[in-house]
């Protein structure tokens, strides 16, 4: 209903709408709590190894007994697993407690609810969720606010300040789909913000869009590294060019692949950042200046399962245990991310574990016939010019299709470089078919994924 009267309304009244719901976001998450935050994780960001392992230590206690004395799932598994709360005295106590999965979430959101709070002082967020079964999370004011201090230090490492002007090019459709003419943006003037539809993007409209970037100063971009890395092509290839560059642009939601940041670098003119974060506020982990990742350790607890060893480092399935959230609590959640660490100090001089990339989801590993998931996909993307959007979708162990959007120049040789690159990883037993397409669909929220198996979950979640 509400959407139904958006679309049809004038535009000005659509930036009006806009700019209703970005007062209502930004008390949500500017609030006191939110500053007082911010404020403190500058501090820490500094601190020693030691001490922020001794913070964690103190939460986890606290969040423990918090579960057992108020949360239904925990009393009921603590009890069956013979479990008790002083059991739980650091995070290397934390293999006592079960994993915690998505479905068991999923199957009962209301037995994570803690009867400390009244759900109806708390925020309701649901997710899409890539393999089409959403998750439902209720989330305190204070969660809230706390993820986007960690957030904001993240991009204070980068010069940029809360109140500067900027653009977002995310999933959230302000721009009817049906329209087929500009403007392809709406204005949120509460937040500083100029939102681009992902959804209309392409060759013939990105002029447009970079005729608005240059009508302003944005200070930054942020968004799906998937809609910027498409623009920033896009201008490439019209030699398009920004009047005034942003400082940074900012990426967040999706794995940022090699390739699209050296595709944004070079029309955007600046350095590109990224930050790995959860729906379930659970964990965080934040590039630094130097471009490696960070573990922000005040907002959550991460275990490492080991998946496989190389040269870069160990990839390791994330579980994690958030440590803000007191009204939805989640121990030990498997969210479903591979990463890989390093024990490489890094150069920044932060003290906390360092992550060299984010690999991607489990649900979007490629499995092989003899038992292989292979997560670490990024370089295949990597140097291929003529190819201008790509996917790989595994229907079986045995086949991999990989739809092609095509730019001009692609030939036959461009094929067998991108086969030859895929067997190299994933071996000459799997029947490799190419399907060329004028586009590759992005998911209802906006996202492109660039693997996607559809392997049932037995087999692509087993090694």
């Amino acid at each position: 209903m509400i959407k139904g009267v958006y679309n049809k309304s004038p535009i000005c009244l659509q930036n009006v709408a806009c700019t209703i719901a970005g007062f209502a976001k930004r008390g949500r998450r500017y609030n006191r709590t939110f500053h007082q935050t911010l404020q403190w994780l500058l501090q820490t960001d500094r601190w020693s190894l030691e001490r922020l392992r001794d913070y964690q230590n103190k939460q986890l206690r606290e969040l423990v007994a918090h579960c057992y004395q108020s949360v239904p799932y925990y009393a009921r598994l603590f009890d069956e697993n013979g479990i008790q709360p002083h059991d739980i005295q650091t995070t290397e106590d934390l293999p006592a407690i079960p994993i915690l999965t998505k479905d068991i979430v999923r199957q009962n959101p209301d037995a994570f609810l803690s009867s400390s709070f009244a759900r109806r002082t708390l925020v309701d967020t649901a997710t899409s969720g890539t393999t089409g079964a959403g998750l439902r999370f209720y989330h305190s004011p204070y969660t809230i606010a706390f993820q986007w201090a960690v957030w904001w230090r993240f991009r204070m490492r980068f010069g940029v300040s809360l109140n500067d002007t900027h653009a977002a090019f995310t999933g959230k459709q302000v721009v009817p789909q049906g329209q087929n003419v500009g403007p392809y943006w709406r204005h949120n003037y509460a937040m500083h913000q100029t939102r681009f539809s992902a959804f209309h993007l392409s060759s013939a409209t990105a002029q447009e869009y970079v005729k608005c970037l240059n009508s302003r100063h944005y200070r930054y971009y942020s968004g799906y590294p998937s809609v910027m890395s498409s623009l920033a092509e896009f201008m490439i290839d019209q030699r398009l060019e920004l009047v005034r560059p942003p400082q940074v642009v900012f990426c967040g939601s999706e794995s940022l692949l090699p390739h699209q940041a050296h595709l944004m670098q070079e029309a955007f003119g600046c350095p590109v950042a990224d930050q790995y974060g959860a729906a379930e506020h659970v964990c965080n982990m934040s590039q630094c200046e130097c471009g490696n990742y960070h573990e922000d350790m005040e907002l959550g607890i991460v275990e490492r399962q080991f998946v496989e060893e190389h040269s870069s480092g160990v990839s390791s399935r994330i579980i994690a245990t958030g440590l803000t959230d007191r009204a939805f609590p989640l121990l030990r959640y498997d969210i479903g991310d591979i990463a890989t660490f390093t024990n490489s100090p890094c150069s920044c001089d932060r003290q906390t574990p360092t992550i060299r990339c984010i690999d991607g989801r489990i649900e979007s590993c490629i499995l092989t016939p003899d038992g292989k998931r292979i997560g670490r996909m990024a370089h295949v993307f990597a140097d291929l010019p003529n190819v201008r959007e790509s996917q790989i979708v595994q229907e079986t162990v045995y086949t991999l299709t990989v739809k092609v959007v095509r730019a001009h120049g692609y030939s036959e040789r461009d094929e067998l470089r991108y086969k030859q690159r895929i067997q190299a990883i994933v071996g000459t037993e799997m029947n490799i078919a190419f399907e060329y397409v004028d586009r590759i669909p992005k998911e209802k929220n906006g996202k492109l994924r660039a693997v996607i198996s559809r392997l049932p979950e037995s087999n692509a979640t087993t090694k």
